[in-house]
């Protein structure tokens, strides 16, 4: 069984890891435990809350989960390890919608894998 993954949570409506600066040593951390893995598998899940427009949630979700990648690519990871997976708001922690569930809808997850195994369980969020 893996480590809890890294979970980052984003402000409502952005997506750039640059606003989430608390998150940077984390993030670093998660590449350095990347790079010594040698050729880890990176998946990195991005979601959105439900207010707003489908469509918008959805590319917001994918702009967080790439920002999330180019921080990572720029601390050492190789960007073709990495795969990105935006869901927007189709996947809630909570089947209500309220101020609580939707800080924590807005978040990006991500997941280390070492010879097909999980390392981490969880990352990044908005």
């Amino acid at each position: 069984m893996g480590h809890p993954a890294p979970f980052i949570k984003f402000s409502e409506m952005y997506s750039h890891i640059e606003r989430e600066s608390h998150y940077k040593e984390q993030l670093e951390s998660i590449a350095v435990l990347a790079r010594r893995l040698g050729k880890p598998g990176v998946e990195i899940y991005g979601y959105a809350d439900r207010n707003g427009d489908t469509i918008r949630n959805l590319e917001l979700s994918r702009q967080r989960t790439n920002s999330v990648k180019a921080f990572l690519t720029k601390n050492g990871l190789n960007g073709a390890t990495v795969t990105t997976v935006a869901y927007g708001e189709t996947r809630p922690v909570a089947t209500v919608s309220s101020l609580e569930s939707d800080f924590f809808d807005r978040r990006v997850t991500v997941h280390i894998r070492a010879n097909e195994k999980p390392i981490t369980n969880q990352i990044v969020s908005d």
